[in-house]
């Protein structure tokens, strides 16, 4: 697909990530975001068969209606038209799509190597947050079981 960086760039950011640390148990976040958010060029500039084929490859067509649907996403644009549209990214159902999300939204390709998620579980063994995590979870538990 698209999100398929070019693998010289992507080795190049995966070594920084992993040179830095990975993140977890620091003070030091290495694993940053960048200033503006995940955006989309202006695609209608395309002609019709080309964009429905970067839409197709990058925009996960059936979340989008489900959650649209739901009233969960994009309710805003009906309250003001000037707001602007979100769009949930296509990415693989392998266990890790949440990170492989959150990498594709944060550096543009999957994160292939893990390194969010050995990051993530750092945080989770050795960081700072680890107690606040663990109350966190155990609340969520009880909440459940009282259901």
């Amino acid at each position: 697909g698209i999100s398929h960086a070019s693998s010289s760039i992507v080795s190049l950011a995966r070594s920084h990530v992993s040179s830095n640390g990975g993140g977890g148990g620091s003070n030091e976040h290495p694993l940053e975001m960048p200033i503006c958010a995940f955006q989309l060029p202006d695609l209608t500039v395309y002609n019709e068969d080309f964009r429905s084929f970067i839409e197709r490859d990058l925009i996960e067509q059936s979340m989008l209606v489900a959650l649209e649907q739901a009233g969960r996403l994009n309710w805003w644009v009906s309250v003001d038209p000037t707001c602007q549209r979100l769009l949930p990214l296509a990415t693989t159902g392998d266990g890790n799509c949440l990170l492989h999300a959150a990498s594709l939204g944060m550096w543009g390709f999957h994160d292939r190597d893990l390194m969010l998620r050995k990051a993530l579980y750092a945080l989770m063994e050795k960081g700072v947050e680890k107690e606040a995590l663990k109350r966190r979870w155990r609340w969520q538990q009880t909440q459940q079981n009282k259901e």
